[in-house]
């Protein structure tokens, strides 16, 4: 021992680090301060995979959308009031009330009722229409054109529906007026209005006809002749803002049900746009006794959890206060979670409190309004589709203390500000785009006729 330190050894090897699965599994079982709270988070993510892939319907889903809107595609040449009478006189009875082989053989009586012979018809066919008032447009008196003004027809909104009936003159005993029915009336009870390709929603009430939709071989004609019968009492005039025609199909090989509804809108402008929706759902998004035994566990564990989580999470809140919880991106981000979780099951519970009074399956000649109930079922759908994202990041979270999770999550968070920078940038050159394209195209290209338009079109754009 001379007092001289000992030159460190250069070619002295540091400890290997430990491999990924290595560090799997001591994170998640060996040293790991979160192991019941990751094995729960672990139960709920496999009742949501269950919940999500059972809710959607799979290829066949795909299949019934697809084959629907193919045997109705004639619907999107219509281009005003005259076209679409053309269809629904000709390509419309005979894809939804067909009577005949392709042989000009007639259908036996156990083939007829079936749509584009391949799904039951459930119920009865109605079609709606919404109108507007008149003088509702906004004029003045000091405008130049008013002395030459004798009528004017609006856009559409709760404020300017018409709903004082109207129709044909007809002889004295009889009567041929169309009146008005409300959604209730109509067997809606929540969420019953539609938001249109035209960004305008509409009531979910209107002047109601229900078409016949007796199995019958003569069935067909019927519908013929009812809709002539409308044609000729001049049931779509200036005051019409949107017509929908509703109808409920059935599957029985896959045990899928789909509303289908033709849009048929009109704004004060002139223009028409047209839409074929079909909303595919199974029976026990609308009917629990429906429901399979794993269905219900599944739905029941991600509610009870959830509720378990936020009253953790309400608790943490009440003791580090508003400063020390909210300073948390994983708080932040878990109460997030937790509020598209409820509205999620409060869209799915809202369809079955709208078919709660629904017979099904309904006789021949009942109206299905099924189009809400399917509307929140397709809410419900997609706010689940955002809770995906959530919850499997939140992941990260039970893995954090894992070294290389931890790495990453310290990069994510530290690329916080320049993400934040760009998207600002990004936003500040879409306002300048949008008026200059507005200005320049809007009059020749739909993508700009509005800021609006221009947004959304960009927007779609970034994603894809």
């Amino acid at each position: 021992m001379n007092g001289v330190m000992p030159e460190p050894d250069d070619d002295e090897e540091e400890p290997p680090k430990p491999g990924v699965m290595e560090q799997l599994k001591d994170g998640l079982f060996v040293h790991n301060p979160k192991l019941y709270s990751t094995l729960l988070y672990l139960v709920f993510v496999l009742a949501f995979w269950f919940v999500l892939t059972r809710t959607q319907g799979g290829r066949t889903s795909f299949d019934l959308v697809q084959s629907l809107r193919g045997t109705l595609s004639g619907y999107m040449e219509v281009t005003d009031s005259a076209s679409w009478f053309e269809f629904m006189e000709g390509t419309f009875p005979a894809v939804v009330f067909p009577v005949e082989y392709y042989n000009g053989e007639g259908y036996a009586d156990e083939d007829l009722g079936n749509v584009a012979d391949h799904f039951m018809l459930v119920g009865a066919v109605g079609i709606r229409q919404v109108r507007t008032k008149n003088n509702t447009c906004d004029l003045k008196k000091k405008d130049m054109i008013f002395p030459m003004v004798k009528n004017c027809f609006g856009e559409y909104s709760p404020g300017t529906e018409d709903r004082e009936p109207y129709g044909p003159e007809v002889e004295p005993g009889t009567d041929r007026t169309f009146k008005y029915s409300t959604a209730l009336d109509l067997g809606c009870k929540v969420g019953c209005s539609t938001v249109g390709n035209l960004g305008i929603e509409y009531g979910g009430g209107g002047f109601f006809e229900i078409l016949p939709s007796e199995r019958a071989a003569e069935t067909n004609a019927a519908v013929i002749e009812k809709i002539a019968q409308l044609k000729q009492d001049r049931w779509i005039d200036r005051q019409t803002r949107a017509i929908f025609v509703d109808f409920t199909v059935y599957s029985l090989p896959s045990k899928l049900m789909a509303v289908v509804q033709l849009w048929y809108e009109c704004k004060a402008s002139g223009k028409v746009s047209v839409w074929i929706q079909v909303l595919p759902l199974k029976v026990h998004h609308l009917y629990m006794s429906e429901a399979d035994l794993m269905d219900m566990l599944a739905e029941f564990i991600m509610i009870f959890l959830t509720f378990v989580y936020t009253g953790v999470a309400l608790r943490n809140w009440c003791r580090q206060g508003c400063l020390g919880y909210w300073s948390s991106g994983w708080n932040v981000f878990d109460m997030l979670n937790y509020v598209f979780m409820f509205a999620a099951f409060g869209s799915r519970y809202a369809a079955v409190l709208n078919a709660a009074d629904i017979k099904f399956p309904p006789p021949d000649d009942q109206f299905l309004y099924l189009s809400a109930p399917a509307a929140w079922v397709k809410l419900y759908k997609y706010l689940l589709g955002l809770n995906s994202i959530f919850t499997f990041l939140k992941i990260l979270k039970y893995l954090s203390h894992i070294p290389m999770f931890a790495r990453l999550v310290k990069i994510l968070g530290a690329c916080v500000e320049d993400v934040a920078a760009f998207v600002i940038n990004c936003g500040i050159c879409l306002f300048a785009f949008a008026g200059a394209l507005h200005l320049t195209y809007g009059n020749h290209m739909f993508e700009f006729a509005t800021p609006g338009t221009h947004f959304q079109k960009y927007s779609i754009l970034w994603l894809m």
